[in-house]
């Protein structure tokens, strides 16, 4: 059709065609395009720019730490594991870690629970639980421990000891032959670098992006914004809530009934 004569006008490309160099989402991006994202929220950043040299790491440093600060919380741990180990006959401590007995990528932060697994591989494999004991109290409790060296054929508990870069793990009764031994540990966040992956859960990239951006204001000479400040909440508020428990409530008044009320109307006030 001669230029001029009307008629529809198509984007390059053909209608409906999406450039094959587009990232499509979660895990498409590198840790790079998250961080040129949040320097474009404040302005620190032309939209037709990447950030390089000494600005991208400086933001990836910034990213690290607040990745490093969330594996302390149990609001952002988006998995839980379950790891088996073998134990080594009369060791104690065994060591959890980049470079200890039992072999991670970084310690864990606590041992949420722990089993010993009788008769391991099978359909008849059962969990025997054992105590756990972290922090204070843990260590509270193990300095009480008299016998401390006994060694026997089941473990009943285990003192945690946060150690660093590997955890230490004392088996009461010390173990005197290979167990198969199941901890429940926090998935923890790792550390990047500017060209790995950005591969989390859903919701993580837009916490992840308005989190970096407020926290990076103060490098280049800017204020959050309230809008940028309210984004960051609330994407921040849809991860944690995945991983907040409701508290149970009941009624605990005397000469109250303790029961679970099975509906009521909030706008009325009233229960049927």
């Amino acid at each position: 059709m001669p230029a001029g004569a009307g008629g529809p006008i198509l984007p390059p490309g053909g209608a409906g065609t999406i450039p094959s160099q587009l990232p499509g989402g979660t895990c498409s991006y590198k840790v790079l395009d998250i961080c040129s994202m949040a320097m474009k929220e404040i302005g620190a950043l032309d939209p037709a720019e990447t950030p390089t040299g000494p600005e991208a790491n400086d933001v990836l440093t910034k990213l690290n730490r607040i990745l490093d600060a969330r594996n302390t919380e149990g609001r952002y741990i988006y998995a839980i594991n379950f790891n088996t180990y073998v134990t080594i006959a009369n060791l104690q401590p065994h060591t959890i870690g980049p470079t200890g007995n039992f072999v991670v990528n970084q310690r864990p932060v606590k041992i949420l629970d722990a089993s010993i697994i009788l008769q391991p591989g099978g359909a008849t494999a059962v969990r025997s639980p054992i105590r756990v004991h972290n922090g204070k109290q843990g260590a509270e409790w193990w300095s009480a421990k008299r016998a401390f060296a006994v060694q026997g054929v089941l473990i009943t508990d285990v003192y945690y000891e946060e150690d660093w870069p590997n955890g230490s793990l004392f088996f009461w009764t010390v173990p005197n032959n290979a167990e198969t031994v199941e901890l429940e540990t926090w998935s923890g966040l790792g550390q990047l670098q500017l060209n790995s992956s950005f591969c989390m859960p859903q919701g993580w990239m837009d916490d992840i992006v308005y989190t970096l951006a407020v926290n990076i204001c103060p490098m280049f000479g800017k204020e959050a914004s309230p809008t940028l400040v309210t984004l960051a909440r609330d994407a921040n508020r849809r991860v944690q809530g995945l991983n907040t428990a409701a508290p149970f409530i009941a009624t605990a008044d005397a000469g109250t009934p303790r029961r679970i009320r099975p509906y009521f109307n909030y706008k009325t006030g009233l229960s049927r």
